[in-house]
């Protein structure tokens, strides 16, 4: 029987040096690393493009948020501006509408202590069509402001969708994540 190669019993007790066998692979081992490492190196750079990609995409999806986000900064600018605008508008409109609301129920008051109809009386029926009036006009201002109010919320409802989009989520995502 022939000997195994590696240490000997008494070599390994009495300390003396071992004896160390390289193992050699066979040819084709090197074909096989070359290929496995031409598979990792071509599956980074994959990678790599993918994330070169996705950085892109996420830079526009950026630049497209900046500016939907600064459209939107104009858009509540604009609003405030208005919003200014019609809320005195308002205020004018709404002292009125008070104002003929409390002549219409001083001239009706009377006109039931004295037991006559609104109807044949011109100055009541006159304060009748003021308050109607002033009360059409009030509408006209809500319905302005209400008009804003939905563009600047789609505006900004622009700008949270795009930079959801920028930041890879969506917007149900995120409001889910807080």
């Amino acid at each position: 029987m022939g000997s195994k190669p590696g240490p000997s019993k008494q070599g390994a007790a009495s300390g003396s040096k071992t004896r160390v066998e390289v193992v050699v692979p066979p040819a084709h081992a090197g074909a096989n690393a070359d290929h496995r490492l031409a598979n990792t190196v071509g599956q980074l750079d994959t990678r790599m493009r993918q994330l070169e990609a996705k950085m892109d995409s996420m830079a526009l999806g950026f630049a497209h948020s900046s500016f939907v986000l600064s459209n939107s900064q104009q858009s509540v600018a604009e609003l405030c501006r208005r919003l200014d605008i019609a809320c005195a508008a308002g205020e004018r409109r709404f002292t009125a509408m008070k104002e003929a609301r409390e002549n219409l129920v001083v001239a009706v008051e009377e006109l039931r202590k004295g037991k006559e109809s609104v109807a044949n009386n011109a100055p009541v029926m006159h304060l009748i069509e003021r308050h109607i009036d002033s009360c059409e006009q009030m509408a006209g201002v809500v319905n302005t402001l209400s008009k804003h109010v939905i563009t600047t919320v789609t505006e900004l409802g622009a700008s949270t969708e795009a930079l959801a989009t920028a930041l890879g989520t969506t917007v149900e995502e995120s409001s889910l994540q807080s």
